[in-house]
């Protein structure tokens, strides 16, 4: 992907910075653009993202009122009638095939 830091480069700008290193200081010793270290200084600062506990949207599949996908997706039961007029409609037709090749 182009225009972004490999993660030693990006863990070097962390390390320096949480020492008191200035971000033009930084960018000298590792040969970047102030603006670049500043970008990824400002991502280390930003705060992130936290996650309620019990913060689950009404429409989520395992919110209360539905089934969960293992019930509502299971495998369909096998229909005994269906699989022995298939199995016997087989024997029928390929019985003398098989019959015959051995």
């Amino acid at each position: 992907m182009a225009n972004r830091l490999k993660m030693a480069e990006i863990h070097t700008i962390e390390a320096l910075w949480k020492r008191g290193w200035s971000c033009r200081r930084i960018a000298r010793e590792l040969g970047l653009y102030r603006d670049t270290v500043r970008k990824y200084v400002r991502d280390l600062q930003s705060k992130p993202a936290t996650v309620t506990p019990g913060s689950r949207p009404e429409s989520h599949p395992f919110s209360t009122g539905r089934d969960p996908p293992s019930r509502r997706y299971s495998p369909r039961q096998r229909d005994s009638c269906l699989w022995a007029r298939s199995s016997a409609f087989l024997r029928e037709r390929l019985g003398a095939f098989f019959s015959s090749s051995t």
